[in-house]
């Protein structure tokens, strides 16, 4: 299918998560926290982002001479007389006039799109003309002696035809004005058709006001997700902002959003400056435009054409036969079958190619680690079922995935069936980035090197840049995890695959000192091995070592997908986390399966089944500051009748995610010894009759004037993670029996 984005509440479980009919809110909830995050990033007036895409040293001389000869040629049809017949020169004049009545304020932003397009369109134009080498048409040009361009011909940056509406590859209804894609040299100067955000090269957002600046270039942040989204081969989007007649350069960094200095398109030192840029982006190496050098873009009959020549490739020695895809039949409602890939990535990996057109899993914020998960193929065909999977991410000191994944099956090599619960590693690979004088080691200081350094000396002695870390590009190729536990096929096998899930986690959390902070959807895959299913733990980047017997806080830097967080952690980031804030966010997990469905098609049949403005208090979870999803689910977790009113009536009938989710409830909230979910003032603290609970509460800690019972449940920790094991095996062997399996020790290695 397309490298579409696919937005999820809950981890990537598709749009029918976000319905607008259900989640009203959400939509707008997303625009903001991306247009903050931008805020929040910006590095304002950096004149050294003019230069960020320089082609190298070798083109130098070539971009200089076909700027100064496109810019004069701008400029001569600018001061020529006014004619229909020269479709360059009208392009120019019509700029010209936009541009004066821009910088006076007197146009409205639509009045921009066709002259900005034109603009690049006569860029295009000209630089096409100025390398072309027939000799019998260039003797009617205005400078009939060729540019030479070493290293192959400059690419032509070229606009889509639509402007101001939506692009193919997004799941909400904004619309970015224009958008440019890079076409051949030979290609036809023209207006492109078939607009998409996997296509997509440079997003231009227009204001007419110059004081809406900022909100344009955070506007511009949630264009450019989608194209992060939508490329397996985007590193940094980078995009423009024309407020009223000055234009704006901005790249989108891991850490930082910079943004240039202005150039005023209604001056001649203005376009002299923008036609430079355009030339420079036809002209650099393809990781300046913020795509990754090592990936290669293939056409479908490219990929086709390889597949048919290339020998049998065999994977590295040092991985494990491949094994068997899921099994697994259908759902009842099949899905239309998907449109053919506009674009497939080819990736080379210790001397194999793999394939690929999509993610599993796409980055999810315009800033940050930028973790995809990309599914892989041996054959440039795709036919069948992924065979690899690559995990590509902007790492952090102290964030290498492969290093605790290999730390866990060694130590639990052992016990083969909790060891398989965790990804195979095949290859690691630290990215290195392709230049003539030789490959370079892909991090944020070769990758925005100058803009970074800028940022220093602007900030003075002792400056730092916002506090950008340090990162380096990585990779991990593994074999293929299988498909994520919102995409099964049944109920029962989700409660298998979550039986399996729980007792690996508490092995890893016992044995290897691990504690895994990031249980989504989409770090909980599931297979189909020698007939068996299989769970495979995926998303290890976020973890702490913590351990029953010696519990450790939990780090301020990140937190998880809010509406799986437990109480605790969204109430208190940085207070003591355990292995039961993690159990308990696979409670909120089962409700919401058990609530809006396993699969796409369980999704669609139940929303469409929902009454018109349907209120459900599970959408709570989801929606708002962590405080307030802490109100809401201490409010549908105050005793067991409450949550069956609040959440489990509404999970789908006959659904055995509903008596697990109560067992569950039961397991975490309900021991003996502790004291339910609501937050005690001393004078109810006072009227409990267990003395030794009362006593317990008082050792608590006071809060805003509060105690929560929720800390009693430590002294129990172990005694709680045994009962909660224990529920899981006899919920995973009722759905076993379902599906015709015998029962099987899944506990067991806990």
């Amino acid at each position: 299918m397309d490298p579409a984005p696919r937005f999820g509440a809950i981890g990537s479980l598709d749009r029918a998560f976000t319905s607008r009919r259900l989640f009203k809110d959400k939509a707008k909830e997303r625009k903001e926290d991306t247009e903050n995050t931008v805020r929040n990033a910006l590095v304002r007036d950096c004149d050294v982002v003019w230069g960020h895409s320089n082609p190298p040293d070798n083109r130098n001389a070539a971009a200089t001479a076909l700027t100064n000869r496109i810019a004069a040629a701008f400029e001569a049809d600018i001061a020529g007389p006014e004619t229909q017949q020269n479709i360059q020169r009208r392009r120019a004049q019509q700029f010209n006039t936009w541009a004066f009545d821009a910088a006076a304020g007197i146009v409205e932003e639509i009045d921009a799109y066709p002259h900005l397009q034109d603009f690049f369109l006569y860029c295009a134009r000209q630089l096409k003309d100025e390398v072309d080498p027939d000799d019998n048409r260039r003797k009617f040009r205005l400078n009939p002696v060729r540019v030479e361009v070493p290293g192959g011909p400059p690419r032509l940056l070229l606009p889509f035809s639509k402007r101001d509406k939506k692009v193919g590859g997004a799941d909400d209804g904004i619309r970015p004005d224009i958008t440019l894609c890079l076409r051949g040299i030979d290609s036809i100067v023209g207006l492109q058709g078939g607009a998409h955000y996997c296509d997509a090269t440079i997003v231009v957002e227009v204001k007419a006001d110059p004081d809406d600046l900022i909100d344009g270039v955070a506007q511009l942040g949630r264009y450019e997700l989608h194209v992060l989204r939508s490329q397996c081969d985007c590193r940094g989007p980078i995009g423009i902002v024309v407020c009223g007649s000055t234009a704006y350069i901005v790249v989108f960094g891991n850490d930082n959003v910079w943004m240039s200095t202005g150039a005023n398109l209604a001056t001649v030192d203005g376009r002299r400056a923008m036609i430079a840029q355009v030339v420079n982006w036809s002209l650099c190496t393809i990781d300046r435009l913020g795509r990754d050098s090592t990936v290669t873009r293939l056409s479908p009959q490219e990929a086709a054409a390889e597949a048919a020549v290339a020998p049998a490739q065999v994977p590295p020695a040092e991985a494990a036969p491949a094994q068997a895809p899921p099994a697994e039949a259908a759902p009842a409602q099949v899905p239309p079958p998907p449109p053919p890939p506009r674009i497939i990535y080819r990736f080379t990996i210790g001397g194999t190619n793999y394939y690929s057109h999509e993610c599993q899993k796409v980055a999810d914020a315009i800033v940050g680690k930028r973790l995809r998960r990309i599914l892989l193929w041996q054959t440039g065909e795709m036919v069948g079922p992924s065979t690899h999977m690559l995990l590509d991410y902007w790492a952090r000191q102290n964030e290498d995935e492969a290093e605790i994944i290999r730390r866990i099956r060694a130590i639990l090599g052992g016990n083969p069936e909790r060891a398989n619960n965790f990804p195979r590693i095949i290859a690691v690979e630290r990215v290195r980035q392709r230049r003539e004088e030789g490959d370079i080691i892909d991090d944020t200081e070769t990758a925005y090197g100058g803009l970074n350094e800028w940022a220093r000396n602007a900030a003075g002695e002792g400056g730092h840049i916002m506090g950008a870390p340090y990162r380096e590009h990585l990779r991990i190729l593994i074999e293929f995890p299988g498909n994520v536990i919102s995409e099964a096929v049944n109920d029962d096998t989700v409660v298998v695959v979550l039986a399996q899930a729980i007792a690996a986690l508490s092995a890893i959390n016992t044995h290897v000192r691990i504690l895994h902070r990031d249980v989504t959807a989409d770090n909980i895959c599931h297979r189909i091995v020698a007939g068996e299913l299989q769970c495979i733990l995926m998303g290890f980047t976020n973890t702490i070592d913590s351990t029953p017997d010696n519990p450790q806080p939990d780090r301020l830097d990140m937190i998880a997908t809010l509406a799986l967080q437990s109480m605790r952690s969204l109430e208190n980031p940085g207070a003591v986390r355990t292995l039961l804030d993690v159990l308990e966010s696979l409670l909120y997990l089962v409700c919401w399966l058990g609530t809006f469905g396993v699969n796409q098609a369980d999704r669609e049949a139940y929303i469409a089944g929902l009454p018109k403005d349907t209120y459900l208090p599970i959408m709570d979870w989801n929606q708002g500051t962590a405080t307030k999803i802490a109100n809401h689910k201490r409010d549908h977790m105050v005793t067991l009748a409450t949550f069956r009113s609040k959440i489990i009536s509404n999970m789908r009938e006959n659904s055995p995610l509903r008596p697990l989710a109560v067992d569950m409830y039961r397991a975490l909230f309900l021991h003996p010894g502790c004291y339910g979910t609501t937050l005690l003032a001393d004078d109810d603290v006072a009227e409990i009759e267990d003395g030794d609970i009362r006593a317990a509460l008082l050792a608590v800690p006071v809060i805003n004037g509060k105690r929560d019972p929720l800390v009693l449940r430590y002294a129990f920790l172990v005694a709680i993670i045994a009962n909660l094991l224990g529920v899981l095996a006899r919920h995973g062997n009722a759905a076993l029996a379902a599906l015709g399996a015998a029962p099987a020790n899944i506990a067991g290695g806990a």
